[in-house]
């Protein structure tokens, strides 16, 4: 697999589980906090890899 796709399947999971976790009452700030990190390294690389 290429490391674009996969890097683009981390963002995709990184958007579900941030979605998934906005719609509980109960938020936790941990996983949302390093789930928004691994989505801003995968954009970033992406853009990278693009450019």
């Amino acid at each position: 697999m290429p490391a674009t796709l996969e890097i683009i399947l981390i963002a995709i999971s990184a958007v579900g589980y941030l979605v998934k976790e906005f719609q509980k009452t109960r938020k936790r700030t941990l996983g949302i906090s390093l789930e928004f990190l691994v989505l801003f390294w995968s954009i970033w690389r992406i853009s990278t890899i693009i450019i």
